[in-house]
């Protein structure tokens, strides 16, 4: 209990606390010409910004279709574009919720919307709606022969293939394919390859059926099953010379009659002891009468003609899988990426595997490689083009864009020679694909979106800004530091990883400064100020007896003064009490707006009371340890603790 003269002496204290608030914290200019009325109501933590629409800084999407020398972009700005492909002049504009774009068919523009319910049909003139089909869950589409296949479904609804007439919508058949979550439907010759692939509620999978229909009318002509042994089918199916080849994630090979399903051979190879075994999607390749397939860790090649194995390369690498790819053969030589996310670009004689060149340490993405006049291009982030008659570097440009694979409808595609670029900026690139330059850009205008509250952000400083003077920043907005994905408690010290990222991840409190980000972004030493939204994705962790266990929420919220040895400085007190978990407090601000009230916030650095009393006013959060006495007494420097009875902080 307080006595009526400590509750004197508290008082005093406090005052000289709140009366040095700001006295050496964010100036006018850094604040800019933010209002200090609180936008939060009772305990809720103050969000960064006002949550009004804007314009998102990154994070967008693109999608490119070119066709007869015009690029069509589809944007999430929920416009599609027709540019002049070699001038980048822009021909039309149309506003569609329909700017997925799938494929272009003789004069239409297949889309989707970003839902995935609804396929359209688009006068590729000027956008205009021809027609639409409501086809829910659409995983795939492809056109052929003025026809529009759409697969839909999921692991949790039936799944179906549609047969949409391209230029009015109309519908020519359907085939039920039941429960498919992962399947993959390939449009060969007048022949559709449905390959469905449920799997278990234990992620396994059985024994595959393929059934092969005819695509003019949907009725089935034959079907296939691979056995489990065999790996699984994923787009690797095609046909030449009269032949049908069905490749499976082990690397076997099925070649088959087209007409009638008759095997006409078939190889095995054992399964990969890796887990992501089945992840690779392989296509065979035929050339001069070969055979070329892969697994996570080998490239095969079978002569076409009784599928006798004629050689294998292992892409095995450092003892690990080496991120099997789909490998590309020209003029008898054979392209292929060994090791994933830094392997070696390899060069083969298609005849007998032998090495003709390898290309050692290079990032690419096996997924994102192209073939293309005399080029292998890595299409993602970096592009980077090397030369096929020895691998050496040709050009390189760094892009933001990071999505894949290639293809109609990607961010990334070539076209006549063109690599055009959808980027996360809402910039489209026009590359030349033979030496990189850069042909035109275009500026996508984006629509303001509706803004989610922000608590937590991700702040990157100026290589000039020190930890401390970062940390002085993060207190005086009434911010404190976190660090993401800790399954028990430790302390929150984050001086070694700021060194080398100039990072630090922050979280907003009651007391924290209104539209805090907002003004983070506006503060010198400030290069970029980004919320942390939605869910964060943490490998399981367990905790083990002796580990510390976080504060409960119903627990949290104490105050009290922690008084240091005169000398200690300022800033490395808030830092020691902050890795702990503690919080700047300004209790009578709290308190007020707690009520209801709309009290004015002043920044809640504490350097000015420090410097006469050596106290901090703190309080605690589900970020301090159940230990968090005891961790008190052991901080270098602390000489009293002192916990302020709930209630009596701002009592006269």
């Amino acid at each position: 209990m307080f006595t009526r003269v400590g509750k004197i002496l508290l008082l005093l204290v406090l005052l000289a606390l709140l009366a040095g608030c700001g006295t050496n914290s964010l100036t006018t200019s850094q604040q800019g010409n933010f209002s200090n009325i609180p936008t939060g109501k009772g305990n809720q933590p103050e969000q960064g910004t006002d949550g009004k629409p804007r314009p998102l800084p990154d994070g967008h999407r693109e999608n490119i279709l070119v066709a007869n020398g015009i690029t069509y972009i589809g944007s999430d700005d929920g416009q599609i574009y027709a540019f002049d492909e070699q001038s980048g002049r822009i021909l039309w504009q149309s506003k569609q919720s329909a700017n997925f774009l799938e494929a272009f068919v003789d004069g239409t523009i297949i889309s989707t919307d970003q839902a995935g319910n609804t396929i359209y049909g688009l006068n590729a003139t000027n956008g205009a709606l021809l027609w639409r089909q409501a086809t829910p869950d659409i995983d795939h589409v492809q056109t052929a022969n003025g026809v529009v296949y759409v697969d839909t479904g999921n692991a949790a609804h039936p799944a179906y293939i549609y047969a949409l007439q391209a230029h009015s919508g109309t519908l020519l058949w359907q085939h039920a394919q039941g429960p498919d979550g992962l399947g993959t439907v390939s449009v060969i010759n007048g022949r559709v390859y449905d390959a469905p692939l449920a799997e278990a509620p234990d992620g396994s999978t059985g024994p595959q059926t393929i059934t092969v229909l005819d695509a003019s009318d949907g009725h089935a002509l034959w079907n296939i099953t691979i056995p489990t042994q065999d790996g699984i089918v994923r787009d690797g199916i095609t046909e030449a010379n009269g032949v049908a080849y069905i490749g499976t994630s082990h690397g076997s090979v099925y070649a088959v009659r087209p007409q009638t399903g008759q095997i006409i051979w078939h190889v095995s190879q054992s399964a990969s002891s890796f887990a992501n075994q089945d992840t690779v999607q392989v296509t065979p390749v035929v050339s001069n009468g070969i055979v070329f397939a892969g697994s996570v860790e080998h490239v095969f090649a079978y002569r076409a003609a009784d599928g006798r194995q004629l050689w294998e390369y292992s892409v095995r690498t450092n003892g690990g899988p080496g991120f099997g790819m789909q490998p590309f053969v020209d003029n008898g030589v054979v392209y292929f990426v060994s090791g994933f996310p830094f392997g070696s670009l390899v060069a083969v004689r298609a005849s007998d595997g032998t090495l003709i060149w390898q290309n050692q340490q290079v990032s690419v993405d096996p997924s994102d490689l192209i073939l293309s006049d005399g080029l292998l291009v890595n299409l993602v982030n970096t592009l980077t083009a090397w030369r096929t008659s020895d691998g050496s570097q040709v050009w390189q440009r760094t892009t933001d864009n990071s999505a894949g694979p290639p293809g109609s409808g990607r961010p990334v595609i070539v076209s006549d020679g063109i690599i055009y670029v959808g980027g996360e900026d809402g910039v489209l690139h026009a590359f030349r694909l033979s030496d990189g330059s850069q042909l035109w850009q275009y500026k996508l205008p984006e629509l303001p979106v509706q803004q989610p509250p922000v608590y937590t952000a991700s702040i990157t400083f100026s290589k000039t800004t020190t930890y401390d003077q970062a940390m002085q920043i993060v207190g005086d907005l009434g911010l404190k530091t976190l660090i993401i994905c800790r399954a028990a408690w430790t302390p929150e010290d984050s001086r070694q990883s700021y060194a080398g990222s100039y990072t630090l991840d922050v979280t907003a409190n009651t007391n924290s400064a209104p539209l805090w980000l907002n003004r983070l972004q506006a503060t010198p030493g400030v290069t970029q100020a980004q919320a942390l939204e939605g869910p964060v994705s943490c490998p399981a962790e367990i905790i083990t007896p002796g580990q510390l266990r976080f504060l409960p929420e119903n627990q949290a919220g104490t105050y009290l003064q922690v008084s240091f040895a005169s000398g200690t400085l300022y800033i490395k007190a808030w830092e020691s009490l902050n890795a702990l978990g503690f919080r700047l407090a300004d209790p009578c601000y709290e308190q007020a707006r707690a009520r209801g009230d709309k009290p004015v916030w002043r920044p809640m650095g504490e350097e000015g009371s420090f410097a006469q009393t050596s106290t901090l006013l703190l309080a605690t959060t589900t970020l301090n340890a159940t230990t968090w006495r005891q961790q008190l007494q052991s901080v270098a420097g602390v000489k009293n603790i002192q916990i302020l009875a709930s209630g009596t902080a701002c009592n006269s």
